[in-house]
């Protein structure tokens, strides 16, 4: 029987020894996946990230350098593409990042991250939009970030988290007590619940020969270089409609609609919005019901003209 595979997430200058000790005692019971042995001289750091979701673990060493460390997040990011991510995830929380389990100590580490967003925006525009498309990958990377540290955040407080001195033992027996078996993911479909939660008008029809490119990518395309202009937010240039069509949906809409209303609103209608289409981040198109997806672009653009739905 094969040993399960365990990821090992965790930034190099916080939490090396600790990682050290994970590794060493996981071994006899794991195949542990971690940067240090799996990557050699000049590999590809980006794709042993991404390779978070397709194993059977993950821990992560959660420090106040993790919360506000790019590489890390990343490989949180990656993690919570899939539906139940959290089902194999094991937090290891250090001394100095306790104060994940406070609001007001979130909320720093939001702010942060929103700061670094608007900067770096910033400096991208006073730059040729040609010379600078690495750049604005770079802070697609953080906006995603930005996103969704709140929501993980989250999760890490309501988990019942073992202390340090105890973490490596149970994390020992939570891999030796197999893989969590979680559902296939299948296609999104619509629910009643989406409907409720965002009010949005899903069409009891479409017609057959329905594409996501031309009926909701397109549309979206060009909405978004209408909100933000070609020439004054050169980083929307990434918004085109391939890009939408292949992960980009849910994250132009929300770009869209906090550019339009703002980062501090109280907008009930579009805070929840928000919060509902956040979780198709990262989902490519085709994934998505198109029923569910023409009912939420319905609803993108009834906020973005400011009106509620009569439905």
């Amino acid at each position: 029987m094969s040993k399960p595979t365990v990821f090992l997430s965790y930034n190099w200058d916080s939490s090396n020894k600790v990682a050290d000790d994970i590794e060493m005692r996981l071994n006899p019971y794991a195949n542990v996946k971690r940067d240090k042995k799996s990557v050699g001289a000049w590999g590809d750091l980006t794709n042993f990230m991404k390779s978070i979701r397709h194993q059977d673990f993950a821990v992560l060493i959660i420090s106040d350098a993790y919360l506000k460390s790019e590489g890390c997040l990343f490989e949180v990011i990656e993690l919570m593409k899939d539906e139940h991510w959290d089902k194999r995830v094991m937090y290891v929380v250090t001394d100095d990042a306790h104060g994940v389990y406070n609001t007001n100590k979130q909320l720093e580490y939001i702010r942060y991250w929103n700061d670094k967003e608007s900067i770096l925006s910033e400096e991208i525009k006073k730059f040729d939009p040609g010379s600078v498309v690495e750049q604005a990958k770079e802070l697609k990377k953080i906006r995603l970030i930005a996103l969704n540290i709140g929501s993980f955040m989250a999760k890490i407080k309501q988990t019942n988290n073992p202390v340090m001195t105890n973490a490596i033992n149970e994390v020992i027996k939570r891999v030796e007590g197999g893989v969590v078996n979680t559902p296939n993911i299948v296609p999104i479909q619509a629910t009643d619940d989406i409907k409720d939660k965002v009010d949005i008008v899903i069409p009891d029809t479409l017609h057959d020969n329905w594409s996501f490119h031309n009926d909701i990518a397109i549309v979206l395309e060009m909405k978004a270089r209408h909100i933000f202009g070609d020439l004054d937010r050169p980083y929307t240039k990434i918004y085109d409609a391939d890009s939408i069509e292949t992960g980009m949906f849910a994250d132009v809409m929300i770009n869209a609609l906090r550019e339009k209303t703002g980062y501090e609103n109280d907008r009930e209608d579009v805070d929840e919005f928000i919060g509902v289409c956040s979780r198709y981040i990262g989902k490519k198109g085709r994934e998505i019901d198109k029923r569910v997806a023409q009912g939420l672009l319905n609803r993108f653009l009834e906020l973005i003209n400011n009106r509620r739905s009569n439905s």
